[in-house]
C-alpha cells in the first residue's frame, strides 16, 4: 500500500462467546467499506450492539455478504431492535433460496399424493389443483396465474375468486377448496419440519383455504320408489337385471361391479363376492387398470359379501345372465353385450339412461328428480334402514362409514319418521 493511502475501517473481534457453528475460528471480521471516521465509529458501535444482543445471524449475514452493513444500519435506524426479527427472516429466505411458487408446491404435493394414495383419488386431486393453479389474478396492474405466485402470497380473496371462476356448482367449488386446503396443510407441515431441523423460522405458515367459506355440497336426494324400480326391472334385458339387482341389493359402487372377475372376486360355488385390489390389466380400458391397477375407493370398501339365497331373484338374475353371456375363470363378469368389453362408468351410465328412457323413469343430474346409476346405491341404503337393518350392518355392506351412510346415502321422508313415531311408546292410559 502506497504512502498516504488509508485502509477501509473494519471490525475485527474474537472471543469465547462467538458461536463456532457460524464462525469456526471464533473470530468476526467485517469491513465497513468506508474511510469516514465518524461513519466507521457508528458502524463499529452497531456491531458491538449486535454482539451484545447476540444477534449472530445478522453478523454472519454481513460477513457472508448476504446483507450489507449499510442495509442493516438503515433498517435498525428505522425500526430499532424490532427490526432484528425481520432481518433474520429475510436472511434465512436468502439462504434457503426463493420461496417456492404455488405451482412448485402443487407439483411436490401431487408427487407425494401419487406415492401414498389410490390412483383414482390422486387423479381427482391433481385435476382440481391444476384448475386452481391456472386461475389468474391482477397484480400491480397485470394479470398473473396463481401458480406463478410465491406460496406465502396467496390470499383468501385469490382463492374465493378462483373458486367462482372454476365452476358455478357448489360441489365442484367445495372439492377444489378441500384439495387446496389439504395441499397447503401438507406444505405448511413440511416447511415447519424442515425449519425445525435447520433451527429457523418457517417461511410460510398460513392456510388461506381454511378461511374461505366452505361451499355446502348439494347431496342428490334421489331415491327410486318401489314403483320406479319395478318399471326398470320389467323393461330391463337379462344383463341389465343382473347389474340392477347387484346395485339394489348389495349397494355396490359402479367400479366395484365393473371390476368383478369370475372366480377371483365372485365365487359362485360359495356365493361370495369379494371387493379387493386388482393388478394392472389391459383388458379394462379405465385409467387405473392401465397404469397401476384398480383399488377400492377407501379402506372401508375392502369387504367380502355373501350373496344370500333370499331374495331368490338376486342369485337367479346372475345365473341367468351368465348362462346367456358365459365367462371363464378370471374373466370380467359384467360386460357390455354389444362389444364384449368390460363395462366402464361412461358406457354403463349410457346403458342405464337408455333403460330409464324405456321405463319412463326420469334420468340425469340436471333433471328434476332425475336418477343416475349411483342413485341405486342410495336406494339400497335407504331401503335397508326402512326395513329395520341396523346402520352398522348397512355401513359394512356398502363399504362406508356410519357417518357417510347417515349424511349421504340415507334419505328418510316424512312417512318414515311417522313410522318411527308409531313404533315408539304409546303411553296409553
Amino acid at each position: 500500500m502506497s504512502a498516504g493511502t488509508k485502509r477501509n475501517a473494519r471490525w475485527d473481534v474474537s472471543g469465547g462467546d462467538i458461536p463456532r457453528h457460524l464462525f469456526p475460528t471464533g473470530r468476526i471480521r467485517i469491513s465497513f467499506a468506508d474511510r469516514d471516521a465518524k461513519r466507521a465509529a457508528k458502524r463499529r458501535a452497531l456491531c458491538e450492539e449486535l454482539r451484545a444482543d447476540q444477534e449472530w445471524e445478522i453478523l454472519h449475514g454481513m460477513v457472508s455478504g448476504r446483507i450489507s452493513i449499510a442495509e442493516v444500519e438503515r433498517r435498525i435506524a428505522e425500526g430499532g431492535r424490532g427490526a432484528y426479527r425481520e432481518i433474520v427472516r429475510d436472511l434465512e429466505r436468502h439462504r434457503m433460496g426463493a420461496t417456492p411458487t404455488l405451482a412448485d408446491e402443487i407439483a411436490d404435493y401431487c408427487a407425494w399424493y401419487k406415492r401414498t394414495r389410490k390412483i383414482r383419488s390422486y387423479e381427482n386431486v391433481k385435476s382440481r389443483l391444476k384448475r386452481l393453479r391456472e386461475q389468474v389474478r391482477t397484480k400491480d396492474g397485470r394479470t398473473v396465474e396463481l401458480g406463478s405466485l410465491p406460496i406465502d402470497q396467496i390470499r383468501i380473496e385469490d382463492l374465493e375468486n378462483a373458486l367462482l371462476a372454476i365452476s358455478d356448482h357448489l360441489t365442484t367449488q367445495e372439492n377444489v377448496r378441500v384439495a387446496a386446503s389439504g395441499m397447503l396443510s401438507w406444505s405448511i407441515e413440511r416447511e415447519s419440519e424442515r425449519a425445525g431441523q435447520e433451527q429457523r423460522e418457517p417461511r410460510w405458515y398460513r392456510n388461506p383455504a381454511k378461511l374461505v367459506a366452505s361451499r355446502e355440497k348439494k347431496v342428490r336426494v334421489v331415491v327410486l320408489s318401489e314403483e320406479e324400480v319395478i318399471r326398470l326391472l320389467r323393461h330391463a334385458e337379462p344383463y341389465q337385471v343382473a347389474y340392477l339387482r347387484a346395485f339394489l341389493h348389495l349397494g355396490l359402487r359402479h367400479g366395484e361391479l365393473c371390476h368383478t372377475r369370475l372366480g377371483e372376486d365372485l365365487d359362485l360355488r360359495r356365493w361370495l363376492w369379494e371387493i379387493q385390489d386388482h393388478p394392472k390389466d389391459d383388458r379394462c380400458t379405465c385409467s387405473p387398470c392401465r397404469t397401476n391397477g384398480w383399488s377400492p375407493k377407501n379402506a372401508n370398501a375392502y369387504r367380502k359379501l355373501h350373496v344370500p339365497s333370499e331374495p331368490r331373484a338376486l342369485r337367479e338374475s346372475i345365473e341367468r345372465y351368465l348362462s346367456l353371456y358365459p365367462a371363464e375363470y378370471g374373466d370380467y363378469v359384467f360386460r357390455n353385450p354389444r362389444t364384449g368389453a368390460p363395462w366402464v362408468e361412461k358406457s354403463l351410465q349410457e346403458d342405464f339412461k337408455a333403460l330409464c328412457d324405456r321405463a319412463g323413469v326420469a334420468y340425469g343430474r340436471d333433471v328434476r328428480e332425475g336418477a343416475v346409476l349411483h342413485s341405486l346405491r342410495h336406494t339400497c341404503a335407504t331401503q335397508l334402514l326402512r326395513a329395520g337393518v341396523e346402520i352398522t350392518y348397512a355401513a359394512d355392506l356398502l363399504g362406508d362409514t356410519i357417518e357417510t351412510i347417515k349424511k349421504t346415502y340415507v334419505h328418510l321422508d316424512a312417512h318414515d319418521l311417522g313410522t318411527a313415531v308409531r313404533k315408539g311408546p304409546s303411553y296409553d292410559l
